[in-house]
């Protein structure tokens, strides 16, 4: 392999490449020139990560069969890359799901980590179902910074084996506000659970949309 070296100050190039140099230096993503582009001496630093966004959506929707009891699942697990969900991360916060139990094969907690104060926090979300017979009933679960967050819209469905559907959500809010400081994604994290009496049918998510905004570097 040839040898190669650079010198800095008016970005001068030699080499066994034939190089004629470097003219001109343009800050990339998540970078901050000085000029910008740095045409002879300047300097670059890390960009300011206020208004990054991280975010979890699903808009085909997901489903599993009725238990007596459980959480409504998010994905199926054993599926990955996971095409109903789309996950953009950016800065230091994370999303990650979850297995809550109750013996369902798919993820249905969802949490956070890598928060810090101010970081602002959206959630939105459609449930449906296809009980058969009897009561449904939906109940919102959260934890750590989530605490008392969640909210359910029309969590009492009477079944009768059409597809109908309730509302999960979130009303937008600071990290901090609770005076919780935040952990991780498994301490902080939501999720809605159900309880039924039909003896058929599927639940699932046919929207979910979760976006953390950093707002403190």
């Amino acid at each position: 392999m040839a040898n190669q070296s650079n010198s800095f100050g008016i970005f001068s190039g030699t080499g066994s490449s034939g190089a004629s140099g470097v003219t001109s230096v343009t800050a990339g993503t998540g970078l901050t020139a000085t000029p910008n582009p740095i045409t002879a001496t300047g300097t670059i630093e890390l960009a300011s990560t206020n208004g990054l966004i991280t975010r979890l959506q699903s808009v085909t929707g997901s489903s599993a069969s009725l238990l007596s009891t459980g959480p409504v699942p998010i994905y199926e697990p054993n599926v990955f890359p996971n095409g109903r969900l789309t996950l953009t991360q950016q800065g230091r916060a994370t999303i990650s799901t979850q297995n809550a139990g109750a013996g369902t094969t798919q993820l249905g907690r969802i949490g956070a980590g890598g928060l810090s104060m101010y970081d602002q926090i959206e959630f939105s979300a459609e449930i449906f179902t296809t009980c058969n017979s009897g009561i449904l009933a939906l109940a919102p679960a959260s934890n750590g910074i989530f605490q008392g967050k969640l909210s359910v819209t029309g969590g009492t469905i009477a079944c009768n084996g059409t597809n109908q559907t309730a509302t999960a959500s979130v009303t937008t809010f600071r990290v901090g506000d609770l005076g919780i400081a935040p952990t991780s994604a498994t301490t902080d994290y939501m999720q809605v659970t159900y309880a039924t009496s039909a003896s058929s049918g599927l639940i699932g998510y046919n929207s979910m949309d979760l976006k953390i905004t950093q707002f403190s570097d």
